[in-house]
């Protein structure tokens, strides 16, 4: 298939190192593997792989020109806040529309960053939601909160993210002795559970564990929790190696002895955690909070928690650094549950499924 990839968000540069830029280009990445000819178009400009065709630009005249052009059989836009115009050059086109939704923007916006929004905001969700012919919803739970606005099944799947077993060519070492390394990958915001982690610290050097922690790509949120570290004596147990490639912060957290995703309680945890899956492909044993599609992600190779339960969390973070086979354990069935169930080019041949099965219904 030819597919026009339309990233409308200026906050997502192909070529960047956050979650959304490396989702972006997995995705592109593995639909050209599988064998399919994609065209990228983006708000914000960036290079990706050298195949890819990108083209600067997501309003209507430029996705419409582009989708004549490389003879496009389907638009697939990732959504964005107030971003319409891949919905309107489908239908001006005729072309199936695929929308791939990673969170309810609205809501998440008017949670955290309420001065993003604009009056049109919430209306245009409802008109993607409703109209798109495909929606991908990276979680079951925001599958079923989208099936609630749509009314109905038909179109609607669930694409949780994935990896790249690629980037993952070894598993990480299993230390058996101490000072230990706790490894927390991506930015800690809010609801990533980061102001627990000064207290875990805290806590587990309290019983006699010798730990340290390393952030691994820094960004929102990573300042806060270092002056937090400052504030209790522990700024010498801390460390942010900053923006890193994708590569490079794989090998950053292969380092350390056990992971972290402490998301706290959330009424909607909507999120499909790339965190959750990217530590456990590395073969770094697992110790998160037992909330959202995290169970399902994990299966039984993560030890879980309560959200919110820092006495738990130390118990559980003390329990697996004092018991190496346990982690070394964890460390080699997550890494073998995400390469048999969580691959991008599994989440492709979805796709093109999808894709495929709505063009045969309109034949």
């Amino acid at each position: 298939m030819r597919i026009l990839y339309v990233n409308g968000d200026s906050g997502i540069a192909p070529d960047g190192s956050k979650g959304a830029s490396i989702h972006l280009r997995s995705l592109i990445g593995a639909l050209g593997r599988i064998g399919h000819d994609v065209t990228l178009c983006t708000r914000r400009p960036g290079s990706i792989d050298a195949a890819v065709r990108v083209v600067e630009g997501t309003d209507v005249d430029t996705l419409v020109t582009t989708a004549r052009a490389i003879q496009a059989d389907a638009i697939y836009e990732r959504y964005s806040l107030g971003h319409i115009d891949g919905l309107r050059a489908a239908q001006a086109l005729g072309l199936p529309f695929a929308l791939e939704v990673n969170a309810p923007l609205v809501e998440e916006a008017g949670r955290f960053r309420p001065n993003t929004l604009s009056s049109q905001d919430a209306t245009w969700e409802l008109k993607l939601w409703r109209d798109a012919d495909l929606v991908f919803a990276v979680s079951r739970e925001l599958r079923d909160h989208i099936r609630k606005v749509r009314g109905h099944d038909r179109g609607l799947e669930h694409l949780p993210n994935g990896v790249d077993p690629r980037i993952f060519p070894s598993p990480a070492p299993c230390r058996r002795e101490g000072p230990f390394a706790l490894g927390f990958l991506g930015h800690p915001k809010p609801w990533h559970g980061g102001k627990l982690l000064p207290q875990l610290v805290q806590g587990l050097k309290r019983r006699g564990l010798a730990v340290r922690l390393r952030i691994v790509g820094g960004g929102p949120g990573c300042a806060e929790l270092a002056e937090a570290m400052q504030a209790l004596g522990l700024s010498g147990k801390f460390e942010s190696t900053g923006p890193l490639s994708q590569e490079t912060a794989i090998r950053a957290l292969q380092e350390t002895d056990l992971g972290l995703a402490p998301y706290l309680p959330s009424e909607n945890f909507y999120f499909c955690p790339l965190k959750v899956l990217e530590t456990m492909a590395a073969g770094v044993p697992l110790l998160a909070t037992s909330i959202g599609d995290v169970p399902f992600l994990t299966g039984d190779a993560a030890r879980l928690v309560a959200p919110g339960d820092l006495e738990e969390l130390i118990d559980a973070a003390a329990w697996l650094l004092e018991n190496p086979r346990e982690r070394e354990r964890l460390g080699q069935v997550g890494r073998a549950r995400v390469f048999e169930a969580f691959t991008w080019d599994q989440s492709a041949h979805r796709v093109v499924r999808a894709l495929e099965g709505d063009k045969a219904a309109r034949a």
